[in-house]
């Protein structure tokens, strides 16, 4: 871990130009990513091609999948420990209800568009969309704060997993460093 590494600054985009959150976790590998980028590519076209599309940003949840990877699980609760506001992970259960009324938003919306209605959330789709199409995926996105955060995901991991561990052996670090404290005492007064 190094210094510039660590809570680096997160630089937003200026309209028109779009703002990109870069929230890619190394640790998913490049498959992960791939399979993603392959989904919105696939959603954007049909987007343009008049389709309906739901292809919602799903929040960061405590999912078993997740959890399982040590290193995840230990970023994610020190996340959920509030020291980097306004991070938060969600709970599965959560994150499936949200997912679920987002998936019949778009579903509605569209039925709606397709009987002379707007969208009611951002105007008309076709505006949004030609303005730029990964907006597709901004009008919804559940980010858990990680597009309002003030640093970037990757300079934050260290610092949110440093803090569990922290947290999660205080009490014996506070005992081991009571005791070489102790022993150190002891070593220069006896050479004393």
């Amino acid at each position: 871990m190094t210094p510039d590494r660590v809570l680096r600054p997160n630089a937003g985009g200026v309209r028109p130009r779009l703002p990109i959150v870069d929230a890619l976790v190394l640790q998913q590998g490049p498959n992960y990513f791939l399979a993603k980028r392959l989904q919105h590519w696939r959603a954007m076209v049909a987007a343009a091609d008049g389709h309906a599309v739901s292809s919602n940003v799903a929040p960061a949840s405590n999912t078993t999948s997740v959890l399982k990877n040590q290193l995840l699980a230990a970023a994610y609760a020190g996340a959920n420990s509030g020291i980097i506001p306004p991070l938060q992970i969600f709970d599965p259960e959560t994150s499936n209800v949200l997912m679920t009324y987002l998936l019949l938003h778009d579903l509605y919306e569209h039925t709606r568009k397709a009987k002379g209605g707007v969208r009611s959330w951002t105007g008309t789709q076709e505006s949004t969309l030609a303005e730029h199409p990964l907006n597709l995926f901004a009008t919804t996105a559940v980010h858990n704060g990680i597009w309002r955060c003030a640093y970037t995901l990757r300079s934050l991991l260290e610092v949110v997993v440093a803090y569990f561990y922290m947290q999660k052996y205080k009490t014996a670090a506070l005992y081991t460093s009571a005791i070489a404290v102790g022993a150190g005492a002891a070593f220069l007064r006896s050479r004393i």
